[in-house]
């Protein structure tokens, strides 16, 4: 080396010493921004800062695109870089960069745009930046003023890109040697790799962030508003986090707190955010009477967020809620433009098909669809699998299963959408939903059996007075009301535990002996409810027998003679409408759920709808252990297990003895 050029090097590396306790203390300061702006998109992140060292420094300014440059002018002196989990969270904290910073755009370089199609490489974000005057992610700092003049480079990288760049960068972009070909293409072949894992990351995250949304889905009300309290306290602490006002707004809209969704959405209505106006809008046309001018408003923000994003079907469909009750014509072209753009979103082909049957006044609608209404099943049965879209995928595969004439399978789902609907208005929207297929009511079989299953969700589980005057005057008892303590004896006994028949009914007469109440059952002399005619005749002054049995019954069947009292439905045979008929008469006869206890033996079909039934309106049920049937399969049923809110007690299994069985019955 020239001595002349020996001492320009000595030199510039003397003037960077003197400057880098500078470098060292605008540091603190940049790894503070970058922090705030990190956690305002991402809860985990890794902030890397660092001044360049001498040696560093001496080897950098040897390269010849440094030659000639003064200290001032090399940008990467001072570094930082913000390491995210995701894509998604770099895109967010590349904005955030370029809002809070002045970007020398001819210095900075995104590697990602400048690679060709079939390269792969460094994958960062780079910018060169220095302070801009006024950031609020400056706040509370004590910057001195030569600091906005200093320079620094700031990259943006996912940890898969992290991982790469730490090998690849520290080999190979130094140029310390040239790697050989051979290992350049495995770089870039692993590249490929961990960019198609950083892309399926993404839509991970993007899964179970829909899936947090869904609140009622996999947590309690309680839970619910425990967790909006602590949100509150975070986001008094940041009242500007338009992501933590959020949450909470969609967590108030899951339990029907719509005034409190709107306080916290208001406040960002100029932020032209497309989901924040749509969830604004919705919570407004629920909170407010159609006549009032926030009504009027809430409609004009779901019009503005479709303006702003056209494809979100979810507000097209909103809006067409909203004008269900005002304009026929408008709610079905909003449902008809929601459907159009996503045909395979559940909520948008229910309505967009209840409109078209409303308007052809028949169900050729859903003979056209059936393929994507088996679509839309899957779909649902899907989200129910990760416990998303909660309760609204049951309601949806109620109504399909009811659009197809799968009675039994509608009222199931029907049923577990009410044990996980967190307020009233859930239920409500629902029985609304079917009132607008009384045009077809008679070409619909099991409607009605449906709403009647709707009214008891409300009644018992959210004591709705609306619904328990409409329950008394619909539904008053006939006869006389029946009377608390309330055992429900159900099941049925398969022909290869035929011998275990007396041994059962032995049971059942020693365990009863002490009982004084209402038993109801079947009301015939087979199986189990042959074993209620045996108990009123042991017990005929303790026991008042109630047998529920449909108008018109099998000729091969007898009914039961012994039992105090025979009800009869509207039935033509033996379903749940004797099931649902049994509890309305229960709750017209003021008769708290609690004061209800179910006893069960394997049974089929009808009995498991009664098990289930029973364990969502709150009653106690016991299952006898080992009896096969539907009593085995809902001690593993993972919808009421896995899944429960708090009811992990209602449940019981009963060993085949006098003691355990007159345990449950007394207790």
């Amino acid at each position: 080396m020239k001595e002349k050029d020996r001492l320009f090097y000595e030199n510039r590396i003397k003037s960077f010493r003197e400057k880098r306790n500078e470098y060292i203390q605008y540091k603190i300061i940049l790894e503070k921004i970058l922090e705030r702006i990190a956690r305002h998109c991402s809860s985990n992140f890794i902030i890397q800062v660092r001044v360049k060292t001498i040696s560093s420094f001496a080897e950098k300014i040897q390269r010849q695109k440094y030659y000639k440059k003064s200290v001032e002018e090399i940008d990467d002196l001072c570094g930082g870089r913000i390491i995210l989990p995701s894509m998604d969270e770099v895109k967010k904290v590349c904005k955030l960069i370029e809002d809070n910073f002045v970007i020398n755009w001819k210095n900075s370089e995104d590697k990602l745009e400048e690679m060709k199609v079939s390269e792969f490489g460094y994958l960062s974000t780079h910018y060169s930046v220095h302070l801009m005057p006024d950031s609020p992610f400056y706040d509370g700092l004590k910057i001195p003023k030569m600091f906005y003049w200093l320079k620094a480079e700031i990259q943006i990288r996912t940890f898969l890109q992290h991982v790469w760049a730490t090998i690849y960068h520290d080999i190979g972009y130094k140029g310390r040697f040239e790697i050989p070909k051979k290992w350049n293409r495995e770089f870039y072949r692993l590249a490929a790799i961990l960019e198609n894992a950083d892309e399926s990351f993404s839509q991970i995250q993007r899964a179970l962030l829909e899936y947090e949304s869904n609140y009622g889905g996999y947590m309690t009300e309680k839970q619910i508003n425990e967790e909006i309290e602590k949100l509150e306290i975070v986001y008094a602490a940041d009242p500007e986090n338009i992501d933590i006002a959020h949450r909470i707004a969609k967590m108030a809209i899951s339990i029907g707190k719509w005034e409190k969704a709107i306080s916290m959405l208001q406040k960002f209505i100029d932020s032209k955010n497309a989901p924040i106006l749509r969830d604004l809008g919705i919570a407004m046309w629920k909170n407010y009477p159609k006549d009032s001018k926030e009504f009027q408003k809430g409609r004009e923000y779901l019009e503005e967020a479709i303006r702003l994003d056209p494809t979100d079907s979810d507000a097209l469909a909103s809006l067409g809620g909203l004008w269900k009750d005002i304009d026929e014509d408008k709610a079905r072209f909003y449902y008809k433009k929601a459907f159009e753009i996503n045909p395979t979103d559940q909520y948008s082909l229910g309505n967009y098909l209840i409109y078209e049957i409303r308007k052809q006044e028949n169900l050729d609608p859903i003979f056209l669809s059936r393929t994507l209404i088996r679509d839309a099943i899957k779909k649902c049965n899907n989200q129910i699998e990760v416990e998303i879209n909660i309760p609204w995928a049951f309601f949806d595969i109620g109504l399909f299963h009811l659009f197809l004439g799968e009675i039994q399978e509608s009222l199931d789902n029907y049923l577990m959408g009410i044990k996980f609907s967190t307020d009233d208005w859930m239920i409500f929207t629902t029985l609304k939903t079917l009132d607008l297929l009384n045009i077809v009511n008679n070409q619909l079989p099991g409607i009605d059996i449906v709403r009647n299953l709707l009214l008891l969700g409300l009644a018992f589980l959210f004591e709705n007075k609306e619904v328990s005057t409409l329950l008394k005057r619909n539904y008053d008892v006939k006869e006389s009301k029946l009377c608390e303590p309330i055992v429900i004896l159900t099941g049925s006994i398969p022909s290869y535990m035929e011998a275990k028949v007396e041994e059962y009914k032995g049971n059942l007469i020693q365990a009863f002996k002490n009982f004084q109440g209402t038993i109801i059952s079947g009301g015939t002399t087979a199986g189990v409810s042959g074993f209620a005619g045996d108990l009123q005749e042991h017990y005929p002054t303790s026991i008042k027998t109630i047998g529920y049995v449909p108008k018109s019954i099998p000729i091969h069947v007898r009914i039961n003679s012994r039992y105090t009292n025979i009800r009869r439905t509207s039935g033509s045979d033996f379903s749940v409408r004797e099931t649902i008929q049994y509890w309305l008469d229960i709750w017209v006869s003021n008769i708290d759920s609690n004061k209800v206890k179910l006893f069960g033996i394997a049974g089929g079909k009808i009995c498991a709808f009664e098990y289930r039934l029973a364990l969502v309106l709150g009653a106690k049920v016991g299952i006898l252990e080992n009896s096969g049937g539907e009593a085995s399969i809902l001690i593993k049923d993972p919808k009421l297990l896995k899944l429960k809110k708090g009811k992990e007690n209602q449940l019981k299994i009963l060993k085949n003895n006098v003691k355990d069985i007159e345990t449950f019955l007394l207790k």
